[in-house]
């Protein structure tokens, strides 16, 4: 190497070259942020649909009559439809036949302003 080259890669040349890379470096993506992973692992595990759920089934039980609380389960809302899971054909049966009813007192509750429809089917509590 001659003394031309030499001078040319100094110890402030190299440290100046390094800062002008670092400036121009960019990322392709920034750190996530920690509630976005927990947000992502409470809806991958589904915690927030228990928790949906719990309000779901405690709005339900606030318009139904008691003696139906043990024996009707509100399961989910999905486009508009209230899905109930009841014990057996009778109360289905029951429960239809008041489901207008059940339309009025539902638009008072809290997710009342989701529900359009009511449907019922027979199932396992």
């Amino acid at each position: 190497m001659s003394d031309s080259e030499d001078e040319f890669f100094t110890e402030m040349d190299f440290a100046d070259r390094a800062n002008f890379i670092k400036d121009r470096q960019v990322f392709a993506r920034r750190p996530k942020r920690a509630r976005d992973v927990i947000n992502t692992l409470m809806a991958r595990k589904g915690y927030n649909q228990i928790e949906a759920s719990d309000e779901l089934q405690l709005a339900w039980e606030s318009v139904i009559d008691s003696r139906m609380i043990g024996k009707t389960r509100a399961t989910k809302i999905k486009a508009g439809k209230l899905e109930v899971v009841v014990k057996s054909a009778l109360l289905n049966q029951e429960l239809t036949f008041n489901k207008s009813n059940l339309l009025e007192k539902i638009k008072d509750s809290p997710i009342g302003n989701r529900i359009k429809d009511i449907r019922f089917r027979v199932g396992a509590i």
